[in-house]
């Protein structure tokens, strides 16, 4: 399926537009997604997921393309696949581009094997560097996920599993869903949020969609190098999944936070006089939790707790 896409109209605000792109498959999740019989959020997931970053290249989502590679998939499959899909263009208002579903050689095939997304986002060329404006002084604010993202997820099914000798449908007390569901909990969208305090012309000088590494790992990667993040404990909520995490693997706190990104899905570096501007701007689009989680000082290009 193609759809039509206006890119004039996309474009119209930029006096030098550049595409860019970010792809990523459901790897890990499909499997779990598989196993429980779950597709119905497994696309908003992958979706959202590439939306984010997208921002985190100072770059807006304008639409996406979706694959799908399996046999003969059950209608049920296809209607949940579908409606995720539909959920996502919706949420981020993004055109869908082209989807596609790529039956297999094996007829015999039922299961889904790949999911593929595809966001492509617009960027003014001549726009500065993310992170290049950053500042001593500069404060870091933090917006919160709902659960486990991209990062740490593999290691998360091996505690919960193998670790942990629990199953999918198994519930724990912290947790208000079971094991299966709490891992399969979609990514976030911070596209409203972002969009919305842009527009209201306050400039975000640097922005990291917290994945893989979490803070150690994403947010030294733009920083000047005279300046040192430090991301203050206590300032946002921690997730119970992440306790559950650390009982389960014995973990200490630094480890957690270089596996997980501890219940923040994306931070934004702006200047200490727009801070508190920004953030109501965004709670209104945003109701998950922004919270101010650091600042920016003057030191080596790192990132610490304190």
């Amino acid at each position: 399926m193609n759809t039509n896409f206006e890119l004039a109209e996309a474009i119209k605000n930029y006096s030098q537009p550049v595409l860019i792109q970010n792809m990523a498959g459901a790897g890990a999740k499909l499997a779990l997604a598989e196993k429980m019989n779950k597709f119905d959020e497994i696309g908003l997931d992958l979706i959202n997921y590439c939306c984010n970053n997208i921002l985190a290249n100072n770059a807006k989502p304008i639409g996406f393309s979706f694959y799908l590679t399996g046999g003969h998939l059950k209608e049920e499959i296809k209607t949940a696949m579908d409606k995720s899909i539909v959920q996502a263009a919706s949420d981020n208002s993004i055109a869908l581009l082209n989807h596609e579903t790529l039956p297999t050689s094996n007829e015999t095939q039922t299961n889904a094997r790949d999911i593929v997304a595809c966001v492509t986002g617009l960027a003014q060329k001549d726009q500065p560097a993310n992170g290049s404006e950053i500042a001593p002084g500069d404060i870091v604010l933090g917006f919160a996920c709902n659960g486990l993202p991209a990062n740490g997820f593999e290691l998360a099914q091996k505690l919960f599993f193998e670790i942990g000798g629990y199953k999918t449908d198994s519930n724990i007390f912290e947790l208000k869903k079971n094991v299966g569901l709490t891992l399969l909990e979609p990514h976030l969208s911070y596209v409203k949020p972002i969009t919305q305090i842009k527009s209201a012309g306050i400039k975000i000088k640097g922005i990291s969609h917290i994945t893989n590494g979490g803070f150690f790992n994403n947010i030294p990667a733009f920083l000047p190098l005279n300046c040192n993040v430090e991301i203050k404990k206590g300032t946002w909520p921690i997730l119970p999944v992440f306790e559950v995490l650390k009982r389960l693997g014995n973990l200490d706190e630094l480890e957690m936070y270089r596996k997980f990104n501890m219940g923040i899905g994306l931070i934004i570096i702006i200047s200490a006089h727009d801070a508190d501007k920004a953030r109501q701007i965004a709670l209104s689009h945003f109701e998950q939790g922004i919270y101010r989680i650091g600042q920016v000082v003057e030191s080596k290009n790192r990132v610490q707790l304190v």
